[in-house]
């Protein structure tokens, strides 16, 4: 799944090879607007089974009202067997609290690397 605006969005599976358990992961792209050059840092992050688990941090109540969400509703998603959910939760915790508490150390990317491994954006 990805999103096609200028910040996009994207989940998607990686499969362990010695496993073969599917792993789900989450990117966001935010283009840096201070380069002539279509630049982006990308912060990348696991979708665990239980990301109200993981963010254990996280103010569920503060994070529902600026959501415009119930905390039960985003707990249910938190929980969910859809990856989908779980990582819509992840993404309104970066907007709320900031990228950089998902992923601490983003990686910066030119927009024609990113269009070369995500050709469907």
């Amino acid at each position: 799944m990805a999103t096609g605006d200028d910040d996009p969005f994207i989940v998607h599976g990686v499969k362990d090879p010695q496993t073969g358990e599917i792993e789900m992961r989450a990117e966001y792209w935010q283009r840096l607007d201070d380069v002539p050059r279509l630049k982006y840092l990308v912060y990348e992050w696991i979708v665990e089974d239980d990301a109200a688990k993981d963010l254990d941090w996280v103010d569920w109540g503060e994070l529902a009202r600026s959501a415009g969400d119930s905390k039960e509703a985003l707990l249910l998603d938190a929980r969910s067997r859809d990856p989908l959910k779980r990582a819509w939760v992840y993404f309104s915790v970066g907007q709320y609290h900031g990228f950089e508490n998902l992923d601490g150390y983003p990686k910066t990317r030119w927009e024609e690397s990113l269009k070369k491994r995500w050709r469907y954006y």
